[in-house]
């Protein structure tokens, strides 16, 4: 079993730029799971305390997030389409797509580590 320590940041889509703003964080998200898919399965059940829904089918068409780091580009985590609801001018509630930008870590505890080897 392993620690997967989830960084999440939501946007808005491009097309919704200058229309809807978000003002809540997601804090940090610890997942014990056997690998990334279980861990990534688990992200979506918790996201869901923040008001997020993500389907299977987004889980599924996750694209790849990278960062440039010694002239290479590594892969940190992924972006994933969610949905979450907006207050209009009306103050009604509409439901609209937004992306979480989510670094994924392994965390490792080197003292343990030592214990169980």
């Amino acid at each position: 079993m392993r620690t997967y320590l989830f960084k999440s940041i939501i946007t808005v889509k491009p097309i919704d730029r200058g229309k809807w703003w978000i003002d809540r964080k997601i804090s940090n998200i610890y997942i014990n799971a056997n690998n990334i898919r279980e861990a990534l399965k688990d992200y979506k059940n918790k996201i869901e305390e923040y008001d997020i829904t993500i389907s299977d089918s987004a889980l599924k068409n996750k694209s790849k997030m990278y960062i440039d780091k010694d002239n290479k580009s590594i892969q940190i985590g992924y972006v994933i389409t969610g949905k979450t609801l907006f207050e209009n001018d009306n103050r009604k509630w509409v439901e609209r797509y937004i992306d979480l930008w989510v670094e994924i870590q392994e965390v490792k505890n080197p003292f343990i580590e030592k214990l169980i080897a």
